[in-house]
């Protein structure tokens, strides 16, 4: 009788300290998302957007957006552009004051990083408001990568 207390006694001891029925352990694996990765033309005195919506919570971490854009169309050919949360591009569209996240002058090419820290919807903006005539030609690549947290499959 005390040999079977004994055995009962290290098997529960055992399957203490391997976690039980071995649960699944959680881990952060890297995700990404492409916003534009193509050649688009924003005509004259206009803009191209790009709508990107955020959740950030307790499961998902260091959130980026990062961008690179060229302008390909002739010497000299420059364009705006501008990361903002939505609901500061209608101040935008209308001329009015807004706040950006990232803003560039009018440029050739540029890249951005942005760090995202709040759930929100965003807009990625190319606008050619600065030229009454000529369209452009942009080539643009947008991402945005995040770590989430899952479950390891258990042994």
């Amino acid at each position: 009788m005390r040999y079977i207390s004994v055995l009962l006694i290290l098997t529960a001891l055992t399957v203490i300290s391997c976690g039980g029925d071995n649960p699944a352990q959680w881990t952060f694996e890297p995700f990404s998302e492409t916003v534009v990765d193509s050649t688009f033309t924003v005509p004259a005195d206009s803009v191209q957007a790009f709508f990107v919506v955020v959740t950030v919570d307790d499961y998902i971490r260091n959130i980026v957006l990062e961008g690179e854009f060229q302008v390909l169309n002739g010497g000299g050919a420059s364009i705006q552009a501008f990361v903002m949360r939505d609901y500061e591009f209608g101040a935008f569209l209308a001329g009015e004051p807004f706040l950006a996240m990232y803003g560039s002058n009018a440029v050739s090419t540029a890249t951005f990083l942005l760090p995202i820290e709040s759930t929100d919807a965003y807009q990625v903006v190319f606008s050619n408001k600065s030229s009454a005539m000529t369209d452009r030609t942009v080539k643009a690549k947008v991402t945005i990568s995040w770590e989430e947290q899952v479950a390891d499959a258990p042994d």
